[in-house]
This record gives C-alpha cells, sequence and structure tokens, in this order.
C-alpha cells in the first residue's frame, strides 16, 4: 500500500513538473524559435568540421605538412626507413653530378651527390648551381631502382670503379625535393587551415547567440527596437496572450507579424508597415507540375522590404485584411 502511494506521489510530481516545463516552453515561444534558427546555424559547421577532421584523420593529411629531421651522423638506411615520410636534412657541401631530371620535356632538377658519415647520397635538387653549401633539403624518399643503378653505372664509368664497390659505399635512395610538391601542400595546408578558422567562427557564433539570443540577426534586423531583451519579452509576451491569426508559416499578434522559418525568425512591428500588397506569381518545377504562388510583400517606414509566400490565395486574404484593419488601430492608438 506504502508503495502504491509512493509511486502515485511520483507520478504526480513527474507530472506537475512536465506540465512546468511545457508552460515555460509555452511562455517563451520566442525563444524556442530563436533556438531553432541558432540550432540550424550551427549543425551544419559541425558536421564540415567533424567530417574535416575525419578525413584529416583518416588519411593521415598532417603528415603531408610535417618532415622528419634526419641527422647527418644517423641516416638510415633504405630497410629502416620509413618511405612515406616527408624528410628534411642539412647538406655542409654537395656537388652536381652532371645529370639532369626533365618532367615534361622541361628540366626539372639536377642531381648531386655528397658524403656523410663516409657514405655517398644522391639528392634531387632543384638548383642551378654547381656546388651548393649550407643547404636544408626538403623531400621525399625516392626509391627507383632502374634509376640509382643507371647513376651508380654512369659514376661508376666515370671514376673507374667497379659498380658493387660504389653500391657499398651509396645509399641505395634518393632523396628528392622536386618530388615533393611543396608550394601545393602549402596552399592545401592554408585552405585546410582557412576552413577550420570559418567553422570554429561559425560555431562559435552560435554558441554566442545561444547565450545572448538578443544578438540573433532576428531581433537586431527589426527596425524601430532599441533594447533586443525587452522586445524578446515583448515577442514571448504577445505569443502566448497576444494571438490575432495563426497559419503555418506566418502569424499576427495585436504589434507584429512573425514569420518563422528554419533558418530565419522575421519579425515586422505591424505599426511601422506603410505598404502591403498581393501578387500571384507562377512557379515552374522541373520534377513536378507548375503552381501558382500567392506573395505577400510588405514595406516598412524604413524602406525595408519584406515578401511571404502563401500556398493559396485564401490564407493570404485571411492575411491583409487583419493587417490592414490593426495597422489603422495602431495609428489612431486604438
Amino acid at each position: 500500500m506504502v508503495t502504491a502511494v509512493a509511486a502515485e506521489a511520483a507520478m504526480a510530481e513527474v507530472a506537475v513538473t512536465s506540465k512546468t516545463g511545457v508552460n515555460m516552453y509555452k511562455n517563451k515561444r520566442f525563444h524556442l524559435y530563436l533556438l531553432k534558427n541558432t540550432i540550424a546555424f550551427i549543425v551544419p559547421a559541425l558536421l564540415v568540421f567533424t567530417v574535416l577532421m575525419g578525413l584529416i584523420s583518416h588519411f593521415n593529411i598532417m603528415d603531408r605538412f610535417t618532415f622528419k629531421q634526419l641527422i647527418n651522423t644517423e641516416i638510415p638506411e633504405s630497410s629502416a626507413i620509413n618511405k612515406s615520410d616527408n624528410v628534411k636534412i642539412h647538406i655542409d657541401h654537395a656537388e652536381y653530378m652532371g645529370y639532369d631530371y626533365y618532367l615534361d620535356n622541361k628540366k626539372a632538377g639536377r642531381y648531386y651527390y655528397t658524403f656523410i658519415d663516409g657514405k655517398c647520397i644522391v639528392m634531387l635538387i632543384n638548383s642551378k648551381e654547381d656546388v651548393i653549401s649550407d643547404y636544408d633539403i626538403k623531400g621525399v624518399i625516392k626509391e627507383d631502382t632502374t634509376l640509382y643503378r643507371y647513376l651508380l653505372n654512369q659514376c661508376a664509368n666515370d671514376m673507374d670503379m667497379n659498380i658493387e664497390q660504389l653500391e657499398q659505399i651509396t645509399y641505395d635512395y634518393v632523396i628528392s625535393e622536386v618530388d615533393y610538391p611543396e608550394n601545393f601542400y602549402n596552399m592545401v595546408q592554408l585552405f585546410i587551415a582557412l576552413l577550420i578558422v570559418m567553422m570554429l567562427f561559425h560555431i562559435l557564433q552560435g554558441i554566442y547567440w545561444l547565450i545572448f539570443p538578443w544578438k540573433t540577426p532576428s531581433v537586431k534586423s527589426i527596425n524601430g527596437v532599441a533594447n533586443g531583451k525587452l522586445v524578446i519579452h515583448d515577442l514571448n509576451k504577445q505569443l502566448r496572450d497576444k494571438i490575432l491569426l495563426e497559419q503555418k508559416d506566418i502569424i499576427v499578434t495585436e504589434k507584429y507579424i512573425i514569420a518563422p522559418s528554419l533558418l530565419h525568425t522575421d519579425v515586422i512591428l505591424i505599426d511601422h508597415i506603410e505598404v502591403l500588397s498581393k501578387h500571384m506569381e507562377r512557379k515552374k518545377h522541373l520534377l513536378f507540375r507548375n503552381r501558382d504562388v500567392y506573395k505577400l510583400i510588405i514595406s516598412d517606414s524604413e524602406d525595408m522590404f519584406y515578401e511571404q509566400e502563401f500556398e493559396n490565395e485564401k490564407l493570404i486574404d485571411e492575411v491583409i485584411p487583419l493587417l490592414e484593419q490593426k495597422r489603422e488601430m495602431l495609428k489612431q492608438g486604438v
């Protein structure tokens, strides 16, 4: 019996809480419109940001912008190096080997060699100098057996050496500066950075509007309004107690026209209306049949124009006489 009574009391408490919550939202209906607009503003930026971060992580895009520093005394052999790494190495002295690299019939770089820790390393560098000193190379590891053996064979012939002897004192890969598209990656990096900044700004802007709803464009765009907080309070009150006409896309209260939508909520002071007009327009559709659309055109005392579409003529004919009547009454101070 006690348990049943306790359960009944708990259910009653939940019902009261639920009713209170509903009443709270009912009393702040305009706040709900602004909340819906702000969430619709934030969600696309969050989705883009999440997808972008996922792609960057999945494809290791940030690795394209980082370099593994090779220390001159610790150059790894081919079997100990990650071929996907970008590498950076400082060269004190390197000499032109006498061979050039062509790409699309244009000279894109030259082959140089230097000795590091008693071993020769070949580099493909975009330079016109025969001797390079104090130079930082940013490039990729290029393993091309045919090219590598061709270069070694030519060098062995020039130095009158056996190619096997030359292979023992030469690293079996080429560090290619030419094959690292630095300018392209810099542009990609800049694009990603700008996109991230834009999305973060978008999200922060939405959070700011959630905290300060009177700063939203819907409130700031209301002509003749100085205090956004008071206007929101007044709009909530009007939507609670002063609704004269409510349709799917438009609400008329004693003082305001309110047109809520997913992305924006338009608010017009009725006593600021200068001109009301109705227009019919035929909309063409590629997939659906053409249909007539009725438009309510409103211009206010600040020469601002507002346009609202209606699905049929009956709906717009309900709105216009009511607005004209309320406008005259407000001008007369009734």
